[in-house]
Parts: structure tokens; sequence; C-alpha cells
């Protein structure tokens, strides 16, 4: 996604290092921003409140977005999380497996684990929306533990539903009948 003349993500306020770094910490998780001096970083994080899970809209211009062993014995994150690509191109190193991101694309990550995020794109912007899911929660209704970094190409049914849920939800919208549906089985999480 290329940044306005201001350098900053076009239709998102806009955060320094610190401030994006410290709004990610305090929603879900320890992550860090690398490969580019502070001074240069440009980032966003939009909170958003979905049916009672925390999700948000988030991007930055880092060319890569770490979360070490340390992060995680520091935070003890308990959840997983999906992020949906929305803009930019990135790629991802999480339980041993590399995977490349488009828009569209969908992927499932374990914060009880490093994960490393690479932007694609050097000199653009990615952008991405997350939604937080609790671990017991989740695997109480899966009916097993997932291992963390699998991911779906461009938009499966499924992923093109959550996603219009959480930006319909976000924009005050009401959902469709099987959006409804699709609430009501997330909801027994």
């Amino acid at each position: 996604m290329p940044r306005d003349a201001t350098g900053k993500i076009p239709g998102s306020p806009h955060l320094d290092f610190e401030a994006w770094k410290d709004l990610i910490r305090t929603m879900g998780g320890r992550f860090n921003p690398e490969g580019i001096e502070p001074n240069a970083f440009t980032g966003c994080v939009r909170p958003l409140r979905v049916c009672g899970f925390t999700a948000a809209e988030v991007g930055s211009n880092a060319h890569r977005v770490e979360r070490t062993h340390r992060d995680v014995r520091l935070d003890g994150a308990d959840h997983y999380f999906t992020m949906f690509q929305v803009a930019g191109q990135s790629a991802m190193t999480h339980n041993e497996e590399a995977a490349r991101f488009d828009v569209g694309d969908v992927v499932l990550v374990d914060m009880a684990r490093p994960a490393t995020f690479f932007n694609c794109n050097a000199g653009e912007s990615w952008k991405s929306v997350v939604l937080l899911l609790p671990r017991r929660s989740l695997v109480s209704h899966l009916g097993f533990e997932p291992r963390g970094g699998h991911y779906r190409r461009n938009g499966t049914a499924a992923g093109r539903l959550l996603l219009d849920l959480i930006r319909n939800s976000e924009e005050g919208e009401g959902t469709t009948p099987l959006a409804g549906r699709f609430l009501h089985a997330a909801r027994s999480l």
C-alpha cells in the first residue's frame, strides 16, 4: 500500500514507532518492528470490537515485524489470531513454516509461538485486519489444538465472510443471515 505525500498510510491514524509497539502490546502481545529506523517508521493500529471479540486494522512500513521467544515469555499471551491481508504483500515464518501472502489471504497465528512477518514490497506499506481468538475456547470448539501457520489463499468463502463481518460490524451495519449463523458459531468459542 503506497504512502501519501506525507509518508503516512492513507485512511489510517499515523503512529510513531513506540506508540505503535505500545498499542499492539496492550491489544494482544509484543511485536517489534525491525529493519527500519524508528524516525522513518510509520504505522497504524485501529482497534476494533467485533461481536465481543478484539480485532484491529494494523499496518506499517517496517521491513519485518518479529515476535521472539522472549516476547512470548514476557507477555504470556494465551490466544490465536487470524490475519487477513488487505493491502500489500507479506511473508511469515511461524512454527518452522514459511508462507507468502497476497491481498485476500488469511493465516492463523499461535501467539504462544514466535513468528516473523516480512514486508515483501520494499518502500511500501502493508495492512492487515486481525481477529483475536481465545485459545481455550478455540481448542474446545475445534476439539484439537490447531498448529499456527495454517493459511488459505485469496479468500475462502469462510474467510471472506469473516472479514466482511469484521468490516460491517465496525461500520455499524447489520449482518446477513449467513453471517449471523457464523457469528452464532463464533460466539460459542
